[in-house]
């Protein structure tokens, strides 16, 4: 912290007119000080939960909108409307209330699962409660770790369940449906309103960008093993297919 906090200092010395955070350190460090210079942030999930005071900064996150998510899933798995979700409340319930709406206006019923601990996840999996058509995995701290993700993908699959994940990660370990931001699209993004900002811009309060452009990867292998029937359009619209 120290250290970042001294670069922030040096920048600042060199009295720039917009200053750009990558990162969730690098953030924490910029939100120190006087308000000027002008300032951005980006590469950070979920940061109104990480700053509070971050909301007087431009911003563009890492978070795929549930809007999206919900979209996708419909439009990727015809007649899959049960969508399972494992979570923890304290982090997580504003997600999954928004999730909740957004998967009612795309005729889909999300079926959240709120977990205590990671332990109970073995339970839930195995209770007859555990009726879903397909398994979305969220970023949630106290159940993302690799070990216990693998774990949530393998029983899944035992069960014939696809699993939608957030990340190119997902794509690549059992995930029939992968989202993952494209990073080059929000340094794009970061550069517009840095632009914006430079020709005189207002900084706008509150002001929040989600990534413009979200890569599709499609699991058609692991789907076909499942027996698991994909749109054929969402294949074709899709960023990658593995086959």
């Amino acid at each position: 912290t120290e250290e970042a906090l001294e670069a922030v200092k040096e920048i600042k010395d060199k009295n720039p007119r917009v200053m750009i955070a990558v990162g969730p350190q690098a953030a924490f460090a910029m939100t120190k000080g006087k308000s000027s210079p002008k300032r951005l942030f980006c590469m950070i999930l979920n940061p109104d939960k990480l700053f509070a005071q971050t909301r007087a900064f431009r911003r563009v996150s890492l978070n795929i909108s549930p809007a999206f998510q919900m979209q996708k899933i419909r439009d990727a798995l015809p007649g899959r409307s049960r969508i399972g979700v494992f979570y923890t409340r304290a982090a997580n319930q504003a997600a999954i209330d928004a999730l909740a709406a957004e998967a009612k206006k795309n005729a889909l019923t999300l079926m959240p699962f709120p977990m205590a601990s990671a332990g109970q996840i073995s339970s839930t999996i195995e209770s007859k409660d555990f009726a879903v058509d397909a398994l979305l995995i969220i970023p949630d701290e106290l159940l993302g770790s690799t070990k216990i993700v693998e774990y949530i993908i393998k029983e899944a699959l035992r069960r014939k369940i696809p699993v939608v994940g957030y990340n190119s990660w997902f794509a690549k370990n059992g995930a029939v449906l992968a989202f993952a931001v494209d990073y080059k699209g929000v340094g794009l993004q970061v550069a517009d309103l840095a632009r914006a900002l430079l020709a005189g811009g207002a900084m706008e309060a509150a002001a929040f960008a989600p990534p413009a452009k979200i890569k599709i990867s499609i699991d058609a292998k692991t789907a076909e093993k499942l027996g698991v029937r994909l749109a054929p359009a969402a294949i074709q619209q899709a960023d990658e297919v593995i086959k």
